[in-house]
């Protein structure tokens, strides 16, 4: 009885630790797979041409189908704070400057590369989305080795560039 007690700690304390790197590792391939949805759906967004819409509305639309359409992808994570922060719906208050869109967790930035037109659809820019999500660490032991925030949530970040059709 005494041997065993004296193994079970560190035989659940390894198991423990596989079950909290699992969690990890999977709100690291699924963030992965949201970033690369939000980056999709902003740069297959359909405008209107030849109507009012501005490189500004534009934005806006392209921001809300990103943030949407990562939100949607994110399975099993919590798109709720304090894992993950965004409205479902950008507004021009999101806009930081001409070629950056920042909603809580999910930054947009847009470079134009050479040779490109400047066009207020973006046609052939290049689109970074940026998702960043908080992830609640379970063993102690184990957020004492992982960088965390200030509230002990290890924190993930997943970036993906497309090209805006």
């Amino acid at each position: 009885m005494v041997e065993f007690a004296a193994v079970l700690l560190p035989i659940m304390l390894v198991v423990v630790g596989i079950i909290q790197f699992g969690l990890l590792f999977n709100a690291e391939v699924t963030l992965t797979n949201a970033a690369r949805e939000g980056g999709r759906e902003g740069t297959v967004y359909v405008y209107r041409y030849g109507t009012t819409d501005t490189q500004t509305t534009n934005d806006t639309a392209r921001c809300t189908a990103a943030v949407q359409s990562t939100t949607a992808a994110f399975g099993l994570l919590a798109a709720t704070s304090p894992h993950f922060t965004a409205s479902s719906a950008c507004t021009a208050g999101n806009r930081v400057d001409a070629n950056t869109w920042v909603n809580g967790d999910l930054r947009i930035t847009y470079s134009q590369p050479a040779g490109v037109v400047t066009n207020d659809a973006r046609r052939n820019y290049r689109m970074t989305v940026r998702v960043t999500y908080r992830s609640d660490i379970i063993v102690p032991l184990i957020g004492a080795l992982l960088p965390t925030d200030g509230n002990g949530r290890f924190i993930h970040v997943a970036e993906v560039a497309m090209v805006i059709n």
